[in-house]
């Protein structure tokens, strides 16, 4: 990465001390300077204006700074993508991911993990985090316990191994996703048309010319879900495939219908409105594809689900007693940006583990 040097170095003892204990502090912060990461100071600056203040303060980082982080020296980064073959994928998950554009990881987390992500959250809730906002929580996206149940699991080796080792840009922040329940359970009826409703999915990432904004979404279950109806995370098993055509044109026009989402029903935990009189729910899936009844993922604490960027999926109604609990990781091949247009044509391309695994007529 480029980094523009200062003007001058009046103070330049200063500047690195304030440099290395920014890079302490904030760990996410040092990793943009590596590698593969120069979008994601962009996106830090724009989610912390606090931190922003200090850092256009500072200025640039001196450059020995950025030379011992690009060669790991003596700056500590706490977290990395570490990777352990034994605990990749296996090749009935390799050949799934490539056929259905998901897998389900069973046990991916440890439950201690587990649970001091789940003590936060309810913490924050305790204090008030819900208040005005939806969906979930803000500002807490970051937290350490967060980061540690990714780094300290199997999710950084599984991810490696389907975009390939050392190809990960690494996350610095986690989706905090609650599904409330319902406030009235409705019909038999009802719930049946929303098993089997094929309209209410969407894809990630579709807005004013943005497209494959991540590569990999990592969904890790804080919360059982053992029947549909719990606020499911539901796929549509190998549809990345049968509206590629659709989403590349979908890019062409840029046209964000694919992404769309009501908030209000996500937050509330009602999942597709298929009241016929509800018009924004009318007007948000007619334009989309019926891919028929999607599939609720059952899921236990500490599994993860592996969904492929293009993948239609959604979040269905919780007419459980409980919320429901998960977090999303999305995370990027190092070099999306190169990838990004091709991307719309070979759906496989950035994920170099799944294909050397799996050859390709």
């Amino acid at each position: 990465m480029s980094v523009e040097q200062p003007k001058t170095w009046i103070g330049r003892k200063v500047n690195a001390v304030a440099w290395r204990k920014i890079f302490e502090k904030h760990p996410e912060v040092a990793q943009c300077f590596m590698p593969g990461n120069e979008q994601m100071l962009k996106t830090i600056r724009q989610r912390r204006p606090r931190l922003d203040s200090t850092l256009c303060q500072l200025g640039p980082p001196p450059k020995e700074i950025v030379n011992e982080i690009l060669q790991g020296s003596s700056i500590s980064i706490s977290h990395s993508m570490k990777y352990n073959a034994q605990d990749g994928l296996d090749e009935s998950s390799f050949r799934q991911f490539f056929s259905d554009g998901y897998v389900v990881v069973r046990n991916a987390v440890p439950l201690p993990l587990v649970d001091a992500a789940l003590r936060h959250i309810n913490a924050c809730i305790g204090r008030g985090a819900l208040n005005q906002q939806v969906p979930g929580l803000i500002g807490v996206e970051q937290h350490s316990s967060f980061l540690q149940l990714f780094f300290d699991s199997k999710l950084p080796t599984i991810a490696q191994s389907l975009i390939g080792p050392g190809k990960v840009t690494p996350p610095f922040a986690a989706q905090v996703a609650l599904r409330f329940p319902a406030p009235l359970i409705p019909t038999r009826e009802r719930q049946q048309a929303e098993l089997q409703c094929g309209t209410a999915w969407h894809v990630d990432g579709f807005g004013k010319n943005t497209h494959s904004p991540f590569t990999l979404l990592v969904g890790v279950c804080l919360s059982d879900t053992s029947a549909p109806l719990q606020g499911n995370f539901a796929v549509h098993p190998g549809a990345h495939f049968d509206l590629q055509e659709a989403v590349r044109n979908a890019v062409q026009d840029d046209d964000s219908t694919f992404s769309e989402q009501h908030e209000a029903e996500h937050f509330l935990g009602i999942g597709p409105n298929l009241n016929t009189n509800n018009e924004i729910t009318r007007m948000r899936n007619r334009n989309k594809p019926n891919l028929g009844p999607p599939t609720p993922l059952i899921l236990k604490k500490g599994d993860c689900v592996i969904a492929h960027q293009k993948l239609p999926h959604l979040g269905m109604s919780n007419y459980s007693p409980n919320i429901r609990y998960q977090l999303y990781f999305r995370l990027s091949h190092i070099d999306i940006d190169q990838h990004r247009n091709k991307w719309l044509d070979d759906l496989l391309l950035p994920f170099e583990g799944l294909r050397d695994s799996i050859p390709r007529s």
